[in-house]
């Protein structure tokens, strides 16, 4: 059985091209600590079903996913929201969360 996980905030980095992709993901334990994964990390859990990651967006809990860019590079993302957002990359950013 996988551990339900709710994702607070992200630590991003910029592509060679441009874009903004995630680098280590984060939140809150329920005793108030920080906890923070590196994406290969959180990826491999997904992998392994020892956790599932997920983002609060307007009531709901949105899953998060793996995608393989066209280069065959593993990476955590949402479906996209009706506005062409994704709620991870929304989230705000680790260092300025905490």
């Amino acid at each position: 059985m996988s551990l339900k996980v709710a994702i607070e905030s992200v630590m991003k980095e910029q592509t060679p091209e441009g874009h903004s992709r995630v680098r280590a993901i984060g939140g809150t334990t329920l005793g108030g600590g920080r906890w923070m994964l590196l994406e290969h990390q959180a990826i491999t859990a997904i992998e392994k079903g020892r956790s599932e990651f997920f983002v609060a967006r307007d009531g709901r809990q949105v899953p998060i996913l793996i995608g393989v860019s066209a280069s065959g590079v593993k990476y955590l993302k949402t479906d996209l929201d009706p506005d062409g957002t994704d709620a991870l990359l929304s989230l705000p950013d680790y260092n300025s969360r905490f």
